[in-house]
């Protein structure tokens, strides 16, 4: 196809530019003006909408994607292991396979109406570990987003738990496809004894893959960096890191580490700030799982730092939303983020009708105070169209939150039963 007449926003570097783009299967072949179609080539005039390329969320549990109004706890948490043990863990147990899948395509759905075409998923489900990354690329490939999963091995759930975690991820990673990658993924290290980390990093290696952990999320995990020598790497992503001391920072980022800030899950768990300002060209935006508008992310992340020692620069702000393009690049080894060619046919066509100038100096503004996922039209993905006129092609929205009500009737009474605290 072509798409005539669009307005091209690009964020690394910041760049605004009328052209008309070519793409043939997933790729973009060719960025110009005035091209003259080829025989059965569909040309589609964009009379200077917007386009951007697609959003990657770095760091998400799509399981909780059946979270929202779900029962309280009895109790209302004191810290960040209690929200863990009386909350996000009494979710995970709960679902059995046909949830995990349900609350992926609910969360994948979601992913592509607010403009994510890549989502890297860190999934937990203690009492349902066999086959559930199965069940999360199976709803990534109806919904058709591009995804990168892993699964949450933990020690929380005695060894048996840890080796099936393990296997999950091995067999995750020997079922990878072009659209579809896997990392072996951790919980943290305040759930994992040294020699689960350990066999964490062992089989990354034999698959010559990266760790997806969560790091100094709290204070509860302070100190986890000394721990995680073993498996810091160029293929490593550390969600989160509000702890990690400046010298910490500095070591992540001379290994080569990824670095995943989720400052909307940080604030609602009441666990800090963290120090996005240093993290460096390898840091990216994720979720945490709180949805997947990566806009709403991104100005968190911006006007959160302005009450910090280090506040977050435009330019730095809008290189963590940059930076999940980079990550995809590396997981996926083609190029993301660009809108010329031989980058992916990943892009995001809005209605968004700029009140002021629109160019390359301006970019920064719009991108931190006027862009939303409102705005979203049309969303291509690998060269496909996912979204068009702001619903799914394929899901409807009355669809989803069909599959989504009736997994949560069925998720929800299992939160009242009595579980044994995994923290005793």
């Amino acid at each position: 196809m072509i798409l005539r007449g669009a307005t091209l926003c690009e964020l690394d570097p910041l760049r605004v530019e009328q052209r008309d783009l070519r793409i043939v299967e997933d790729t973009i072949v060719e960025r110009g003006e005035k091209f003259v179609p080829a025989q059965g080539e569909e040309v589609i005039d964009l009379d200077g909408a917007v386009v951007l390329p697609g959003l990657v969320n770095a760091h998400t549990h799509l399981y909780s994607s059946l979270a929202r109004g779900m029962p309280p706890p009895e109790r209302a948490p004191k810290n960040f292991p209690e929200i863990l043990d009386l909350i996000w863990w009494r979710l995970d147990r709960a679902l059995d396979l046909p949830d995990v899948q349900a609350s992926a395509l609910v969360g994948a759905h979601d992913a592509a109406l607010c403009g994510v075409t890549t989502v890297v998923d860190h999934h937990a489900s203690p009492n349902a570990i066999a086959g559930s990354l199965a069940e999360v690329r199976a709803a990534l490939s109806k919904v058709g987003v591009r995804g990168v999963v892993a699964y949450e091995t933990t020690d929380r759930c005695g060894a048996a738990g840890t080796q099936a975690g393990l296997q999950e991820n091995a067999d995750a990673l020997r079922a990878q496809t072009a659209d579809l990658r896997a990392l072996v993924g951790a919980h943290a290290c305040l759930t994992l004894s040294d020699e689960s980390i350990a066999a964490c990093g062992s089989l990354a290696r034999a698959h010559a893959s990266g760790v997806h952990i969560h790091a100094a999320e709290a204070v509860e995990d302070r100190n986890a960096l000394e721990r995680l020598v073993g498996v810091l790497g160029e293929k490593t992503l550390i969600a989160h890191g509000v702890h990690l001391s400046e010298p910490e920072i500095a070591r992540v980022r001379q290994s080569g580490a990824w670095l995943l800030h989720c400052p909307r899950s940080n604030l609602n768990n009441g666990v800090g700030t963290a120090s996005a300002a240093k993290f460096g060209a390898r840091a990216a935006l994720g979720t945490d799982g709180i949805g997947n508008d990566l806009f709403e992310e991104l100005r968190c992340a911006f006007f959160r730092s302005q009450e910090t020692k280090n506040p977050l620069s435009m330019a730095q702000a809008i290189g963590l939303l940059s930076g999940g393009h980079r990550l995809a690049t590396e997981l996926f080894d083609r190029p993301f983020g660009a809108l010329r060619q031989g980058a992916v046919a990943d892009l995001i066509i809005f209605d968004y009708a700029a009140p002021t100038p629109l160019n390359t100096e301006s970019l920064a503004g719009h991108l931190l105070y006027g862009f939303s996922t409102r705005y979203v039209r049309d969303v291509l993905c690998a060269g496909r169209w996912i979204v068009r006129n702001g619903e799914h092609v394929s899901w409807s929205a009355s669809k989803v939150a069909h599959v989504g009500q009736e997994a949560a009737a069925r998720i929800w009474p299992r939160l009242h039963k009595p579980m044994k605290s995994l923290l005793s």
